[in-house]
């Protein structure tokens, strides 16, 4: 994080914060000091700097910050103290401790330390002592085991650094390595010539490859880890292609596990572990549903043929146990339908011709703003009843809708409408010259 940022939070309102990244342009942050002149406050110092390792000439900015009254903060976390002699030319230091005295990784802590030399020594301690929040007991333990090893493990440090930057430098791959001892103000300010400290950046020569066409195909089978014996998910594409499902939700659901279908074989019956159809609780985009076929029975929840357009339905969640805390109102299942976003960018529509019913989709935008996806669906199964001089003559009519609004990038409107209308009618020419005698005893 930019510590510039953290800084101008602390701002008042009379007060001004200005940042300068480049440390190692000596001349221009000794301007921009001389600029300030008097009311020059304090000058944070981050020596050497993140990532790029670098070390400013502390003793030029020193005398020229002091010259005009202000106080200069020296930050050395990057090279620790154990490395780098920042001391006698800052008024306060603040550094890390975890990344040397806390390297076991249990600590999270900071110091202060208050340059003795410096003219406003005891107005700097008074006062940093007030914002100073002290470790807890545990933490303190902990602290002065690791400081007694943190001088060797920061040795240990640079020895693996200087090894580390010796094998980039002569890498064919790296372009430039940015260490603590590539710098040239180091034989002034490191402590001695095996300083290293934290960190190590690099930058790489640039390589340009052409790739070929990468083709990413999801994977239609959808399993969730959890509650996987209970819970079984169901996409679009598993519906239309599954053997013997003829595009029918319910259809596909009987061949899961723990299900079963009605014994006539002619009924879309959901019966979970010998319990009743109507013991299923159905939603569509998270609404109740009382039924999702057509010629329902009363009492039960099947029929011969399904109500819902499974070129609506984006994945169907069905649970045979371990329900959601919000769907409690189930003693065998509870099925959740998801429906598909309609289009915002083009119309599109299909037509659907089958043995016994025909039925159109449309999926289009109304607005930049809004879409609709219409399907309606009629059967002729009465005209091929009526051929075989069948007694009855069954229609069916279904119509499903989706209409959503979205008014700005966090809001969304959806208005959902399902509606079917069943009909048996009789046919009166099936008996026509047929007798039925019976005969009384």
């Amino acid at each position: 994080m930019d510590s510039g940022s953290i800084l101008q939070k602390f701002l008042s309102p009379e007060e001004t914060l200005s940042v300068h990244y480049d440390i190692l342009d000596t001349r221009a942050i000794l301007k921009k000091i001389e600029a300030m002149g008097d009311d020059l406050s304090v000058v944070v110092l981050e020596c050497p700097t993140n990532p790029f390792c670098q070390i400013a000439d502390l003793k030029l900015i020193a005398e020229c910050v002091h010259r005009h009254g202000g106080l200069l903060l020296i930050d050395p976390s990057i090279a620790s103290l154990y490395n780098i002699d920042c001391l006698p030319y800052a008024d306060v230091l603040v550094t890390s401790l975890t990344k040397y005295t806390g390297h076991t990784g249990d600590i999270m802590a900071g110091a202060i330390i208050f340059n003795e030399a410096a003219a406003d020594y005891s107005t700097l301690k008074k006062h940093g002592l007030e914002y100073a929040l002290p470790l807890y007991d545990l933490d303190m333990l902990a602290l002065k085991d690791t400081l007694q090893s943190a001088e060797s493990y920061v040795q240990t440090m640079n020895a693996n650094g200087r090894q580390l930057t010796d094998f980039l430098k002569a890498h064919p791959k790296v372009k430039k390595v940015f260490a603590v001892q590539e710098n040239a103000h180091r034989k002034k300010y490191l402590k001695h010539e095996q300083a290293f400290g934290s960190i190590i950046s690099i930058e790489l020569y640039e390589s340009i490859s052409t790739l070929e066409e990468v083709v990413i195909t999801a994977n239609p089978f959808q399993k969730s880890e959890e509650t996987h014996l209970s819970i079984q998910k169901l996409s679009r594409e598993e519906i239309a292609t599954y053997p013997g499902g003829n595009n029918d939700i319910a259809k596909v659901v009987q061949s899961l596990p723990g299900v079963q279908g009605s014994i006539g074989g002619f009924r879309n019956d959901v019966i979970i572990r010998g319990g009743a159809p109507n013991e299923n609780v159905y939603y569509l985009d998270g609404i109740e549903i009382p039924n999702i076929n057509h010629f329902a029975t009363q009492g039960s929840s099947g029929g011969p043929v399904g109500i819902l357009n499974v070129n609506f339905i984006q994945e169907v969640d069905f649970y045979s146990g371990a329900f959601p805390a919000n769907r409690g109102n189930a003693l065998s299942s509870v099925m959740e339908l998801k429906q598909i976003e309609g289009s915002d960018e083009d119309i599109s529509a299909s037509f659907m011709l089958g043995s016994s019913d025909a039925g159109l989709t449309i999926n289009t935008p109304l607005s930049k703003n809004s879409s609709l996806l219409l399907s309606a669906r009629r059967s002729y199964l009465q005209f091929l009843f009526k051929a075989l001089q069948l007694p009855f003559l069954p229609t069916y009519n279904d119509i499903q809708l989706k209409y959503t609004f979205k008014p700005n990038a966090k809001n969304q409107f959806n208005v959902i409408g399902l509606a079917a209308i069943d009909n048996f009618s009789l046919n009166p020419e099936a008996n026509e010259g047929v007798d039925d005698p019976q005969k009384l005893a």
